[in-house]
């Protein structure tokens, strides 16, 4: 427009441009009033559910806390009355299912009311559009995909491996034995199996002795711990024997619930599913979730009980928890000290993966952690209960490998001699003295010894893969007692052209079986990081 133009034509050109607009805002009006009538009822339904959702925040944290706490607590509430009641020869239906419902209520009641919603600091958003000043929006760092898909992959592999599963019932290996043993106690309530040669008639030179069987004063005792056949036992009751096998993918599922539990807690909750499909595909975890093997039982005890003592040092308050105190997390530690020790009544192999746990609770004292009381009181109740099982209904057992429990005491010597070293970090001065001598440097331009320990962190792990990948050209292990057991061995050794020896236990090939079974890519993995893992937590130690 130039000045020259009179102001009555600006005046038109101002209505025909405005009657423009309204004319097209009428005509988008009707192109978008269909979608937009379709979309309304659902824009507004997800406004409520996200509404609504900000009122639970807390939900999708507790579920993914309760459900993965909730095999080892069953678990707890089964063995801990099931041993008594073997120990006393009273093992029966009914007592156990009415000392064992109320106690897996109370439990899995006061475990999962104080359970923790994250495992994080929450987000702090202070004079957020919409927001009162020093308002502070909580979210939960588990986001609702991850429990669905956490729990979704678990009972995948639980059916998976019930429609997969193994009926071994004859004893040739250790599911038969288990299964035999299951058997037996379910429907005579007591561990006691008397040899009656007079059951077989007239038979000169009759043997009980079998794999995974010991005679000894007209009694025959089984090869193994009694844990996993009081689980056994319970799915024998409930459905016969297709109950007692059915139970090894149970317990299976139930083992990749909880490994997914702590992955969750110990990297981040997005992270358990990723964790659960990788032990779910790993060979070992579905062979021995096929048939009643007895390493998913203490997987289930072993990672559960790590969620438990995990939850006990959450930060942040849990649901229901606010305002109790540390009695909540005191419950949790003792509770996650007790399945551990009960990993012992399942396998007394157990006893080595145990071990690190003493120089840990003498750090948790040194630090003067409330949860250091109860977890070593549950832990040495459940390392006591499971030790004395053993030596009651399995004592041949523990005889025939009294030179690995020597062996188990040497180690536990040496962890020992590692927790004395520890207490004394308990006096302010010598955490002090100890920090001064890491961080100094008396050699000029030599190393401090914290950096050295640091470095000796990640070297270490390596050190051990490779006297693994030498041990075979250094060493051959004989050890096997059994006759039976040694008669097998040899025919398999003839059937494979090995030279023969029956005694042979291959321990020094165990390197070559986890790379058959786990793969060398994952071995590498898991080097580098133990390697990252140790690195961290020196630095973390010497302050550097």
């Amino acid at each position: 427009m130039t000045s020259e133009e009179p102001a009555g034509t600006v005046q038109e050109n101002s209505e025909e441009s405005g009657d423009e607009a309204v004319t097209g805002a009428q005509t988008a009006t009707r192109v978008l009033s269909a979608p937009a009538i379709f979309a309304a009822p659902l824009v507004s339904a997800a406004a409520t559910v996200r509404r609504r959702s900000q009122r639970v925040w807390w939900l999708p944290g507790w579920v993914f806390a309760a459900v993965t706490q909730f095999p080892a607590l069953l678990a707890v509430a089964w063995l801990v009355p099931g041993i008594g009641t073997l120990l006393a020869g009273r093992l029966l239906p009914l007592p156990m299912l009415i000392i064992f419902v109320p106690l897996a209520l109370a439990l899995c009641y006061f475990a999962m009311r104080q359970a923790p919603v994250r495992w994080r600091e929450p987000a702090v958003a202070q004079g957020a559009p919409g927001a009162a000043d020093g308002a502070v929006r909580r979210r939960s760092d588990v986001p609702a995909v991850a429990v669905i898909a956490t729990v979704a992959i678990a009972t995948g592999f639980a059916v998976w491996q019930a429609v997969y599963h193994s009926g071994q019932v004859i004893v040739v290996s250790d599911p038969g034995v288990y299964l035999q043993y299951g058997y037996w106690i379910a429907v005579h309530g007591s561990a006691r199996i008397p040899a009656s040669a007079a059951a077989f008639g007239a038979v000169p030179g009759l043997n009980f002795g079998s794999t995974g069987f010991f005679t000894a004063n007209g009694t025959i005792t089984p090869a193994f711990m009694p844990g996993l056949p009081l689980v056994l036992a319970g799915g024998m009751w409930l459905a016969g024997l297709p109950g007692a096998l059915l139970m090894a993918p149970v317990i299976g599922g139930c083992a990749v619930l909880s490994f997914a539990g702590l992955v969750g807690r110990l990297v981040g909750a997005r992270w358990a599913p990723a964790g659960a499909l990788v032990l779910a595909v790993l060979l070992p975890e579905q062979y021995v979730s096929r048939a009643p093997f007895a390493e998913p039982l203490v997987q289930v005890l072993l990672f559960g009980g790590l969620c438990l003592l995990a939850d006990s040092f959450a930060g942040g308050p849990g649901f229901g928890g606010r305002g109790r105190g540390m009695a909540p997390a005191m419950l949790l530690a003792g509770l996650g000290g007790v399945a551990l020790g009960l990993t012992v009544l399942v396998s007394i192999g157990s006893l080595s993966i145990l071990l690190p746990a003493f120089p840990a609770l003498a750090l948790m004292f040194v630090l003067r952690r409330p949860q250091a009381g109860p977890f070593g009181i549950g832990l040495f109740a459940g390392v006591a209960c499971s030790l004395y099982a053993g030596l009651v209904l399995a004592r041949p057992y523990l005889s025939s490998i009294s030179a690995e429990l020597h062996l188990f005491g040497l180690s536990a010597g040496v962890f020992g001699l590692v927790t004395a070293l520890v207490a004394p970090l308990a006096f302010p001065g010598v955490r002090r003295w100890v920090r001064r001598v890491f961080v100094a440097r008396p050699w000029g331009r030599l190393p401090s010894l914290g950096s050295v320990v640091k470095w000796a962190a990640v070297v270490l792990p390596v050190l051990v893969v490779a006297g693994f990948a030498i041990r075979p050209y250094v060493q051959v292990t004989r050890g096997q007692t059994d006759p039976a057991v040694i008669s097998y061995v040899a025919d398999l050794q003839r059937l494979a052209h090995l030279p023969v020896d029956g005694r042979r236990q291959y321990y020094e090939s165990s390197l070559d079986w986890v790379f058959w079974y786990l793969g060398i890519p994952a071995v590498l993995l898991a080097v580098a990081g133990a390697a990252a893992l140790g690195w961290r937590w020196a630095s973390a130690a010497v302050g550097e």
